[in-house]
């Protein structure tokens, strides 16, 4: 058995850490950035209305429908490529 004792401790972060955990949340996904995808994706059903409005306040577009075992879905759809970009150039963290 790994009898390997960390001295890590976890405390709820402030507005001053802002910095330091983006850093540290950028440092951590950065390998993964070449599977990114260019848009979001949002499944609801027709009769969540207010889930519907509140991902097209945030830019998401109805994409149609779909079926999940009787059930009526709403596929939505959100191009994300331009914030990926914006994070990419903005961001020096990993530096």
């Amino acid at each position: 058995m790994n009898s390997c004792k960390t001295d890590i401790k976890i405390r709820m972060a402030v507005s001053e850490n802002a910095e330091a955990v983006t850093a540290l949340l950028y440092e951590a996904f950065a390998e993964y950035e070449p599977l990114y995808t260019k848009e979001a994706f949002a499944v609801t059903t027709p009769f969540l209305l207010p889930a519907i409005r509140l991902y097209e306040s945030f830019g998401f577009t109805q994409q149609g429908e779909a079926n999940f075992y009787g059930t009526s879905l709403i596929k939505m759809r959100k191009n994300i490529e331009h914030l990926i970009k914006i994070k990419t150039e903005k961001n020096d963290y990993a530096k």
